[in-house]
């Protein structure tokens, strides 16, 4: 048993040694490859392909900040509703079938947070599209989607507080046993200690993998912001990247080493 454990973790050692060189290679690729491509990009007018980016980021951004903005809504109360309708229903006793009403509501609350994700970094875009691509007759005549588009971005935020914590209620009408206020500042705290083992094994496992998954897609965020220095992009992306990523790996260190040495006091 020992010597099977000791070649699975081997296995899994090699193919992460693999990974990583592969990633590298792909990045020293794409690195040469822009490089050289660089002297013949210089011969060529991009002037039509630069004007066609900055048009489709100028027009298309509004239009769909406020095309995620409508599915988050309609899609949320849609089945925020039938998820009460189906509570009303439930006889107290199907946990089969009150299991899916709160597998609804959880993705209720992931489409939210996507959505307002997506918008966050969409009003970013069109915020640069307006301060250095937009000429002033540009912006007066986008100017009522620019409205609407300002109109959607707080839309978004106090939409989705309330909508967050009508899931949240409805969740605790369920199981009781929750607790923690859904707009109050230590919300996250209260409803993690209310968990029964089952789920606080599930989130953590969660979160361990989401680090995991994290953690490569910094290490490619990383070789590209790093090609970016050196094709005149500007330091801020990697330095940016590098803080985010050192700041997750230390957090998860410290608390990895508190909680290690909390279980050995015990």
């Amino acid at each position: 048993m020992k010597t099977n454990n000791q070649t699975n973790e081997k296995k899994k050692t090699l193919k992460a040694v693999i990974i990583l060189i592969l990633l590298f290679i792909v990045g020293g690729t794409a690195g040469f490859f822009i490089g050289f491509m660089s002297g013949e990009i210089e011969s060529v007018d991009l002037t039509a392909i630069k004007s066609f980016i900055k048009s489709a980021l100028t027009y298309a951004t509004p239009i769909l900040i406020i095309a995620v903005f409508a599915f988050a809504v309609i899609f949320s109360i849609a089945n925020y509703c039938k998820c009460r309708k189906a509570f009303t229903m439930w006889d107290g006793e199907d946990d089969e079938y009150i299991e899916k009403v709160e597998s609804k509501l959880d993705i209720i609350v992931s489409i939210l947070t996507i959505g307002l994700i997506l918008v966050y970094s969409l009003f970013a875009v069109y915020a640069y599209t307006m301060f250095y691509i937009m000429n002033a007759d540009t912006f007066l005549l986008l100017l009522p989607l620019t409205i609407a588009v300002f109109v959607i971005f707080f839309a978004t935020i106090f939409y989705n507080t309330i909508m967050q914590r009508a899931c949240v209620q409805l969740i605790k009408k369920i199981n009781p046993e929750k607790k923690g206020e859904a707009l109050a500042v230590n919300f996250q705290k209260e409803w993690e200690q209310s968990m029964d083992e089952a789920q606080k094994l599930m989130l953590y496992e969660t979160g361990y993998r989401t680090y995991k998954i994290m953690n490569h897609a910094c290490l490619i965020a990383w070789m590209i912001s790093t090609l970016g220095v050196m094709f005149g992009i500007g330091l801020w992306p990697v330095v940016i990247v590098s803080a985010l990523w050192l700041t997750m790996t230390v957090t998860y260190s410290i608390y990895g080493y508190k909680i290690e040495h909390k279980n050995k006091k015990r």
